[in-house]
C-alpha cells in the first residue's frame, strides 16, 4: 500500500487502517511488525511471527529499503528464528504500507509486488475518530459497527472470490517512482 502523493510523504490515507481492518478480520494469523525498525539483514527480522501467521504486515517501511531482499520470503517463505528454538519456515503473505514508491522496475520484482495506490482523504482536519464520532476497533465500537465491518469484509472477500486480484489504474505511481528513486 503507497501513497499517491507525490510531493506530501505524510500519510493519512488510511494504510495503518486497513491494516487493522486485517488484524480484526483475520485475528491473530496477522503479525504487525515496525518497518521503520525492521532491518531486512537481521537474522531474526521475522521473530514475532509464529506457526499460526498467514499475513505479515510491515507497517511504514522505511525508505530505500531493496526489496529484492524480499524476493525469498516471498517465494520461499519467511525463517522463522526465536531464542532458544530451531529456525523453522512459514508461507505467509506480506503486505508493505510506506510513504514512499518501492522500485519495483525488474521482471522478478513485478512478479512478486503488486502496488497498490491510496489517496489521502483524511488530514489534520478531518481523523476517521471526527467523521464517525469514534476510533476504529476501539471500544468505542458498538455491536452495529462490529457487524457493519465484518459484513463489508466478507463482501470484500466475495468480490475477491468472484474477481481475484483486480489491478487498479494508476494514479501517480510512475512519476513518485522517477521522484523517489533518481538514479
Amino acid at each position: 500500500l503507497i501513497d499517491s502523493a507525490i510531493d506530501d510523504d505524510q500519510g493519512r490515507t488510511g494504510k495503518t487502517l486497513l491494516g487493522k481492518g486485517l488484524i480484526n478480520a483475520i485475528g491473530p494469523g496477522v503479525k504487525e511488525l515496525n518497518g521503520k525498525e525492521f532491518d531486512v539483514r537481521d537474522p531474526k527480522r521475522w521473530r514475532l511471527c509464529s506457526l499460526d501467521t498467514s499475513t505479515a504486515i510491515i507497517n511504514d517501511l522505511r525508505k530505500y529499503v531493496p526489496i529484492d531482499m524480499f524476493f525469498n520470503d516471498i517465494t520461499e517463505g519467511i525463517q522463522i528464528h526465536r531464542n532458544h528454538e530451531e529456525p523453522y519456515n512459514k508461507d505467509v503473505k506480506l503486505l508493505f504500507t510506506t510513504n514512499q514508491s518501492l522500485k519495483i522496475d525488474t521482471p522478478s520484482a513485478k512478479d512478486r509486488f503488486w502496488p497498490f495506490e491510496l489517496c489521502q482523504y483524511y488530514s489534520e482536519k478531518l481523523s476517521p475518530a471526527q467523521e464517525f464520532n469514534c476510533w476504529f476497533f476501539s471500544k468505542d465500537w458498538s455491536a452495529d459497527d462490529w457487524a457493519d465491518f465484518d459484513l463489508f469484509m466478507l463482501e470484500c472477500l466475495q468480490a475477491w472470490f468472484v474477481n481475484g486480484f483486480v489491478k487498479s489504474e494508476s494514479i501517480a505511481l510512475e512519476e513518485k517512482t522517477k521522484r523517489d528513486h533518481l538514479d
